[in-house]
């Protein structure tokens, strides 16, 4: 038996054609045989709209302010290329770990990427604090809650780098792809700060987020950016060009399950019990474990078993036929190269069975190494 944790795809299962949606599902299928809008159908980015309202408590008509993506990748790879081409400036800020996707900057644009080393919240806003000079600062990516680390941006933290983005003339990019995965405290997010602080001016903002994590359906490729008005034309227009527009059809079920509140609070309660449990075999194991605020992943600390990142995944891959990733995949801090990124993505069977398997080769090995 494989267990994959470790590519972020979430597992739940998705119901949709086996209820009353089924029938105009189906009609909308006629809809193939038209091109889709590239700024979206009204009817998707007023659901968007009203989602980020309710999940906000705010009051307001964000569908001038939305652009469909084809998940995240996508979004941040469209949102790099417009502002790279637009500024000067060539230095893009990531956090240290962070998501491969983040220096697309670097590989497709010869931006240069200044990393944030950072292990939680409090010293990822500490290192940010000692950033001297912005003259050259493009833009910063920020990933709240993190992947893989899984901690949160408070309104405190939001409201000093929003500030500084102001005062600085810097681009912020939030990433809040897991902003509905979480066990206890809703994380907030950037829009409720611009919304509430900072006069809804998204000048210098762009927030993404997709359906993927939200309603478990990473293979329907379907997302949004929202900026300003202005930047969201920006955006539109140059989709005019790369053809990454969502089908109609795509679109007509993304708006359903946007809205769709009670799906989503369904698959937060099964990573909550997931780790709910995980916390319990770290316990057992003497491995100091906590629950992270945010997302679905366990950012392991595997050095005292002599093993490089990489060569424990290949071992627990052969050995259990278990596959997780190594940290040099998601980090440029050698220290990162002795952890292992954990997705707890496949049923709490598994994920359970698959840690018992991890935790004991780590004691086991641990037990040689220290004889």
């Amino acid at each position: 038996m494989k267990i994959n944790l470790g590519l972020g795809e979430p597992k739940q299962k998705f119901v949709y054609l086996k209820n009353n949606i089924k029938k105009s599902f189906l009609k909308n299928i006629r809809k193939l045989n038209e091109y889709p809008i590239i700024e979206g159908k009204r009817g998707f980015r007023e659901s968007i709209s009203k989602w980020i309202n309710k999940r906000n408590n705010l009051k307001k008509n964000f569908t001038k302010n939305i652009a469909p993506s084809i998940g995240n990748k996508e979004a941040i790879y469209t949102i790099t290329n417009l502002v790279t081409n637009i500024y000067k400036k060539n230095t893009v800020i990531s956090p240290d770990p962070y998501y491969p996707s983040y220096i697309i900057a670097k590989l497709f644009f010869r931006k240069k990427i200044m990393f944030i080393n950072s292990k939680d919240k409090n010293s990822f806003m500490s290192n940010f604090r000692k950033i001297k000079n912005f003259k050259n600062i493009l833009m910063i990516l920020i990933c709240s809650p993190n992947n893989p680390l899984g901690y949160c941006l408070n309104r405190k933290d939001w409201i000093e780098i929003i500030n500084v983005s102001i005062n600085k003339k810097f681009i912020i990019l939030s990433d809040e792809c897991y902003s509905e995965i979480y066990t206890y405290k809703k994380p907030i997010s950037c829009i409720k700060i611009i919304e509430e602080r900072f006069d809804g001016n998204y000048n210098n903002i762009y927030v993404i987020n997709s359906l993927s994590k939200t309603s478990s359906v990473p293979g329907l490729r379907s997302g949004f950016i929202l900026s300003s008005k202005n930047n969201i034309k920006k955006i539109n227009s140059l989709r005019k060009y790369n053809g990454s527009n969502l089908s109609n059809l795509n679109q007509y079920l993304s708006s359903k399950l946007w809205l769709d509140f009670n799906r989503t609070k369904k698959i937060r309660k099964s990573y909550k019990k997931i780790f709910k449990s995980a916390k319990k075999i770290f316990d057992t194991n003497k491995i100091k474990f906590n629950i992270p605020e945010g997302g679905f992943c366990i950012w392991l600390d595997i050095k005292k078993t002599g093993y490089t990142s990489e060569k424990f995944c290949k071992i627990i891959k052969k050995k259990y036929n278990i596959i997780i990733y190594p940290g040099s995949q998601f980090s440029n801090n050698k220290r990162s190269h002795y952890k292992i990124r954990i997705s707890l993505v496949e049923s709490k069977k598994k994920c359970i069975f698959a840690l018992k398997k991890i935790l004991f080769f780590v004691n086991e090995k641990n037990k040689k190494n220290n004889k």
